[in-house]
């Protein structure tokens, strides 16, 4: 079962905050938005839908201005196959009943409490068996904690209330009490407690940080006393290793014994720091972590290195003990199905720690956890995962509201600046990706390299593509130098411009070195310049635009696709349609575009293959 959407309303500063999507094949959600957006109240909103937890007492969920609506949050759930159980609600149905001491005994002594749970049990297996019909169903929750199983006839669920009040009050006397084994007992059982039963039906909700102390130390020695040390994470530990084994370890003579319950413990750990220190978002080649267990007089002393530098728990940093403790507790407790929040996680965290720690949540997604993550940080977005973005902003009444998608943000500086960290992210990737060997093809920007590498496998370009981008035109001339430095040959392709005499009378850099891409010949006489869009025909260019769901304005058609972009389009997305292109590459072959796209692309890897290269 997962969260598909969730909406909230006049509580948590949102009036309506529309249905947020968090359905994505990742199973992980990124929340982006600049500071004081509302990622944090999302996330508390989402949190407070829990069982057991009352979202009126939590500091911010009135509004300061009240539109005079019920507060609420309302949670659709995607069945995906699975059955709600019955079973289940029947369960936490007879723990209710003991609690108010309504027991077998009881039951056997009074006909009315037994017709009670007979009929309740009717209503609600008429209830679970409509639901399991469904593909997706609707659970609401008030500020007062009560939830609501909703569907789109209202009345559904005031005839359930109706019938189950009617039950309930069936079951008891003319004063209003309930014979319990003969003793008449005022009952406190309602409609409201019978039906927040459902609520266990659903995943667990939990802000992972507040669920889990991640800062706590361990001790420096493990004693036989162990069982007094008060802090989670020590407990955790020891849980990990396997508490009846350290026990054994104190208890045992035979120092064989010790020394092959000491191998296996260390054998634990080494697992646990591998984890640590090895997940698929990371290539570093150094551990951030080292662990080991050595016996001493005071029992077992848990030795760490951090940086090669050895030294006991608690001396490390926060975020390297924040890191093993995620990683110690995702170990040791069953968290599979569950929606697990985050926080900013990467706070403080050098950027290869973040790497880490986005490794660490996709592992949690992957395991059928789903993962919602609020950050502001380049590195811990995978641009692979772009369709998981949500972005925080607020409407013309200054409320929160939530997007579902980056794409067709208005020009407003604080949406961009909201969305840097996913461009960032990108030129992190792809940068990554760079081979400056001798032989390099010099582009503006990784928006060039994008296109360029996307018609290589289009146009089944076999020969060797080694590209540097520069970042922006004014950066070129530092990429030339250094290549020059290095004794390395290149060439360049360079968008119309300014930039090319200045590089010619720098470096001495001819002709023949440099392709220039043209200025369409529809536009030419009209348009200054040129950029590496221009290399699509109009049609293509278009059909480009609406893989980010951008629809094109009427001056389109009387401007150069560069022009537009500059000037019709928001900043961010020039290489955001590059990056959504260069995806999807594999799936187009050349009868996808027309032949001026092909034509021009084809004329700029001629000269890509051609054998003139400039060096010193």
């Amino acid at each position: 079962m997962k969260l598909a959407s969730f909406r909230i309303l006049n509580c948590f500063g949102f009036s309506d905050s529309g249905e947020i999507n968090f359905l994505n094949p990742n199973n992980f959600v990124y929340l982006l938005g600049r500071n004081s957006s509302g990622k944090s109240s999302l996330l508390n909103a989402i949190d407070y839908f829990e069982v057991n937890r009352i979202p009126s007492e939590k500091r911010n969920f009135l509004n300061f201005n009240d539109t005079g609506s019920t507060a609420s949050l309302i949670a659709t759930f995607d069945l995906a196959g699975e059955q709600l159980k019955f079973a289940l609600f029947g369960k936490k149905l007879t723990e209710l009943l003991n609690n108010l001491h309504i027991d077998a005994s009881a039951i056997q002594h009074n006909e009315k409490i037994g017709n009670l749970i007979k009929n309740v049990h009717a209503e609600y297996k008429g209830l679970f068996d409509d639901l399991n019909s469904r593909p997706s169903i609707r659970v609401g929750k008030l500020g007062d904690g009560s939830y609501l199983i909703l569907s789109n006839d209202r009345e559904i669920y005031k005839t359930r209330q109706k019938n189950i009040e009617g039950f309930i009050n069936a079951a008891r006397e003319p004063d209003r009490t309930i014979i319990i084994n003969g003793n008449p007992r005022q009952i406190d059982l309602s409609f409201r407690a019978i039906e927040d039963l459902f609520i266990y039906q659903l995943p667990s909700i939990y802000i992972f940080n507040e669920k889990h102390p991640l800062n706590e130390a361990l001790p420096d020695n493990i004693d036989a006393e162990w069982e007094n040390e008060s802090n989670a994470i020590t407990k955790k530990f020891i849980a990990f290793l396997g508490a009846e084994k350290i026990d054994r370890f104190f208890q045992a003579n035979d120092p064989d014994e010790r020394d092959h319950i000491l191998a296996e413990l260390r054998k634990k750990v080494r697992f646990l720091v591998k984890k640590v220190n090895s997940n698929p978002s990371t290539q570093a080649k150094t551990d951030l972590l080292s662990m080991r267990l050595d016996p001493n007089t005071d029992g077992i002393q848990i030795t760490v290195g951090t940086d090669k530098k050895k030294s006991f728990y608690g001396h490390m940093s926060d975020n390297t003990k924040y890191l093993f403790a995620d990683h110690l507790f995702a170990q040791t407790e069953s968290v599979s199905g569950s929606i697990l929040l985050f926080d900013e996680p990467n706070n403080g965290f050098h950027p290869t720690a973040q790497k880490r720690m986005l490794g660490f949540l996709q592992d949690l997604a992957n395991s059928g956890n789903q993962v919602i993550v609020s950050t502001h940080s380049e590195y811990l977005i995978d641009p692979d995962y772009l369709s998981s973005v949500r972005i925080m902003t607020s409407d013309k009444n200054n409320y929160i509201v939530v997007k579902n998608h980056f794409y067709n943000q208005t020009s407003d500086e604080g949406h961009y600046f909201a969305l840097q960290p996913i461009f960032d992210a990108i030129g992190f990737k792809y940068g990554g990706q760079l081979e400056v060997t001798n032989k390099v093809v010099i582009t503006e920007g990784v928006t060039d390299l994008l296109y360029l590498r996307a018609f290589k496998k289009i146009l089944q370009f076999s020969l060797p593509l080694n590209i540097a981008p520069a970042r922006g035109e004014g950066t070129i001339p530092h990429v030339v130098s250094f290549l020059i430095s290095q004794g390395l040959s290149f060439k360049i392709v360079l968008d119309t411009g300014n930039i090319k005499p200045h590089l010619q009378s720098n470096f001495g850099i001819e002709d023949k070195f440099i392709h220039e891409i043209p200025i369409p010949t529809a536009f030419r006489g009209r348009m200054t310049g040129s950029g590496i869009e221009d290399l699509f025909g109009k049609t293509d260019f278009k059909w480009l635009l609406g893989l980010i769901g951008h629809t094109t304005t009427p001056t389109f058609s009387h401007v150069s696709n560069s022009h537009y972009m500059k000037t019709d389009v928001n900043p961010g997305d020039k290489r955001l349609v590059a990056h959504s292109f260069y995806e999807t590459a594999d799936t187009y072959t050349k009868k996808s575009f027309e032949k001026e796209t092909l034509d021009n692309f084809r004329q700029a890897f001629e000269f890509c293959k051609n054998s003139d290269w400039f060096s010193l």
